[in-house]
């Protein structure tokens, strides 16, 4: 049934690309990414209403009523004639490919933000109907935004139950909208459609670094970072096809929103094409006009205010319906707001009050570029050298004029944005980090590679504009776009991966299984606001992670350093912990612990559960005599569930639950 319903969204979707293609006379493959970010916002409007799956089935039938509508007004063949352009093939092709080969295989998530935030955040919506700030269960990131989980209900919504599977499908086909559009711009020949297709679907590879044997989460993640550089990426490929005709800069307008629902960096990000598209609007054009550039410094301010409207309404919402601030960043314990971040920041990036963490960050930020891997051949100086041939390319094979100017004013703002997200990526490193990983530049390059993949997509569809230009150069710019491609295509298959999304070893969801049937065993004697603390020795963390998504409850935080129940305590909050002895030297997600320092932190936390997942021999004689049935040393069949019940002077843990 899953796959059913994703195939008859899919086709809703491509209906809807072709009719609204028809009636504005455009190739359906431009309309695929509006339509699906128009979605996503309306899907967005309906939940905060309280009524998401009516917002769903209502959206069905506008994409049928829109179909039947251009149909009966153009023609049945009229529509089909219009939906043998080769981008808009590629578009649908590759989607089905991805929802059939995921129907088969039924990938699942394995990265730990997917059990945190994103995955978790997509089950929350499918199964409750309702948006993840107000549903019920565990997730870490409760003010997040919601686009992407929006994009997963929109495929999931008429199915019974929720697959992970899909999630995948459902973001892919977001990607495979952003390729086809970035094919149109090729113009309508096979050729190069499929040159500038192969192109984008290989970016992602490219810009990624990978271990020897890792495998390539590529395509098979639920993470929005990918999302955020495609839909960016896509934003200024259909400005470039739509040009400043109103329904082009309405259709840029909702993917400017949707791009702002994805993450919190995406409202910097769509400002970012903002810009591009003014600075292109305003000088792109000979001769320059005061008018004008007074007239787009207004229009792109409207712009902004809307785009950051639609932030401002998502914290207003989250507020309401869970009580979290959403507009704050963190580190070591204490959260700023984000004026405090940028002001701050900005007054210490031109030496004002400097603190020696911020110039430390500096020299690291500024040495990245030339140190860091974020690609496959290296550094970002290489992914910049090859975005940088790529938008000369488009520069020189452009018609002479007009069209010049406006490549150049693009790519302009292009290392704008490229700069602007390096210092915003700074201040964060310094504000929202703690030092151990501020000072590694954790995650630089998952981060940073984001804004190249987007940076580069940009490229690519100012050169495959190019193909369009009058003869002689438009050949010049197939040859670019083809060059392009194949280089893309061949550092994948030297440097790249072997093992991914085609065929990810199923070996690797064992422990997801396994911990899926465990907690199965539990469910029914828990409630979604009981907190339950696991005991997982020797785990690192990535059962604690599992059994936070799959228990009917609210995994409960443990705590590091160490605990005696005295003052000698030295304890901070952590996600899961192994328990050792007082002699022991505690490293990440362990922590140093006695009986007595265990029955203090519950009494403290209050929580309403322990799970016994996993023991040691520590454990079992240390902590065996709080608990009324014997601690197995090792595992069992089942996990156990105690109900902890705090008598004051004594506290013990009861085997079972009250049955919900």
């Amino acid at each position: 049934m899953t796959l059913l319903c994703g195939l008859l969204v899919l086709a809703a979707l491509a209906c809807g690309s072709l009719a609204a293609a028809e009636l504005l006379d455009k190739d359906p493959a431009l309309l695929a990414l509006p339509v699906l970010a128009g979605s996503v916002i309306w899907l967005c409007l309906g939940g905060m209403a309280g009524l998401l799956l009516p917002a769903a089935w209502l959206w069905l039938a506008a994409m049928a009523g829109l179909t039947v509508f251009a149909a009966l007004g153009a023609g049945l063949p009229a529509l089909m004639r219009r939906a043998q352009s080769p981008a808009f093939g590629l578009f649908v092709a590759g989607s089905l490919a991805f929802w059939l080969l995921f129907a088969v295989r039924q990938p699942l998530f394995t990265q730990w933000d997917e059990f945190t935030l994103w995955g978790s955040a997509c089950k929350m919506v499918c199964e409750q109907d309702v948006l993840f700030p107000a549903a019920r269960g565990y997730l870490a990131g409760r003010g997040s935004l919601p686009g992407m989980m929006l994009l997963s209900y929109l495929f999931q919504f008429a199915a019974p139950g929720f697959a992970e599977w899909a999630v995948f499908a459902a973001y892919d086909t977001l990607y495979m909208a952003v390729a086809a559009l970035a094919a149109s711009l090729a113009g309508r020949g096979w050729r190069s459609a499929v040159l500038a297709f192969a192109a984008v679907v290989s970016l992602p590879f490219f810009f990624s670094v990978y271990q020897p044997g890792a495998v390539s989460q590529v395509y098979q993640s639920a993470m929005g970072d990918l999302a955020l550089a495609f839909v960016f990426g896509g934003a200024v490929c259909l400005y470039l096809a739509a040009g400043d005709s109103p329904a082009g800069l309405a259709g840029c307008g909702l993917v400017l929103v949707f791009l702002t629902l994805i993450k919190d960096i995406g409202l910097a990000y769509a400002l970012v094409a903002v810009l591009v598209m003014a600075l292109a609007r305003a000088f792109g054009q000979k001769p320059v006009r005061l008018r004008r550039v007074f007239t787009t410094a207004g229009q792109a301010l409207v712009a902004a205010v809307l785009i950051a409207g639609a932030f401002v309404l998502w914290s207003v919402y989250v507020m309401q319906a869970s009580g979290v601030d959403k507009n704050a960043v963190g580190g070591e314990g204490e959260s700023v707001g984000y004026a405090t971040v940028l002001l701050g920041g900005l007054a210490q990036l031109l030496g004002i009050g400097r603190t020696e963490k911020f110039s430390a960050i500096l020299a690291l930020m500024l040495k990245a570029p030339f140190t860091l891997p974020v690609c496959l051949l290296g550094p970002g100086v290489v992914a910049m050298a090859a975005a940088l041939v790529a938008q000369g390319a488009a520069a020189f094979c452009a018609a002479p004029g007009a069209a010049r100017r406006r490549v150049l004013w693009i790519s302009a703002g292009l290392w704008i944005g490229l700069a602007a997200f390096w210092v915003f990526h700074l201040f964060l490193y310094v504000y929202n980090f703690a030092d151990i990983e501020a000072y590694q530049l954790k995650d630089y390059a998952r981060y940073l590679g984001s804004v190249h993949i987007g940076m580069t997509l940009a490229s690519l569809g100012l050169l495959a504009l190019a193909c369009r230009e009058e003869k002689g150069r438009a050949a010049l710019a197939r040859l670019g776009v083809c060059g392009a491609a194949a280089a893309l295509v061949a550092v994948c298959l030297w440097r790249g991966p072997r093992t991914g999304f085609w065929n990810y070893p199923s070996s690797l969801y064992d422990a997801r299984q396994e911990i899926k049937a465990r907690a199965a065993t539990v469910n029914d004697y828990l409630d979604w606001d009981d907190e339950v603390l696991l005991i997982c020795q020797g785990d690192d963390v990535s059962r604690w992670y599992y059994y936070g998504y799959e228990l009917h409850a609210t995994i409960a935080n443990g705590f590091g350093g160490t605990s005696f129940g005295d003052a000698r305590d030295n304890r901070w909050p952590t996600t899961g912990m192994t328990l050792l002895p007082y002699f022991s030297d505690a490293n990440e997600f362990e922590t140093v612990c006695s009986r007595d320092g265990l029955v203090a932190f519950l009494q403290e936390a209050e929580y309403d559960y322990i799970l016994v997942d996993w023991t040691d021999e520590y454990f079992c004689e240390e902590f065996s005599s709080l608990f009324d049935a014997p601690i197995p040393l090792g595992t069992t069949h089942d996990p156990l569930l105690f109900k902890i019940e705090d008598g004051g002077a004594h506290m013990t843990l009861v085997a079972g639950g009250d049955e919900a």
